[in-house]
């Protein structure tokens, strides 16, 4: 289900819908995995497709900045990670810290 949702919020025109829809999901039922997809797909939402989409009109679960982020974290802290793209890195960076 979750790939689903990744490929759909990711280029999805109706995001903003898709979005609300995900924000309604009982957080406690995912898995970390699924958390993890979840965030992953809101970075690639709000760096790459955002501007395609108006943000205003998107509403992220509270989740997502905290249950979320933490799983995407964890699993970013077994991963072996390099952004050689000093902008990149920056905005990954204040996405992590917020």
């Amino acid at each position: 289900m979750i790939n689903c949702f990744q490929a759909l919020l990711s280029t999805s025109t109706c995001a903003a819908t898709l979005w609300r829809l995900a924000g309604e999901i009982n957080v406690g039922s995912l898995k970390e995995i699924d958390l993890w997809n979840l965030f992953h797909v809101h970075l690639i939402h709000t760096e790459l497709v955002g501007g395609d989409v108006h943000m205003d009109a998107v509403t992220f679960a509270p989740w997502m900045m905290r249950e979320a982020r933490d799983a995407w974290m964890r699993q970013v802290g077994r991963c072996s990670l390099t952004v050689s793209n000093p902008e990149l890195k920056a905005r990954l960076v204040s996405v992590i810290s917020a």
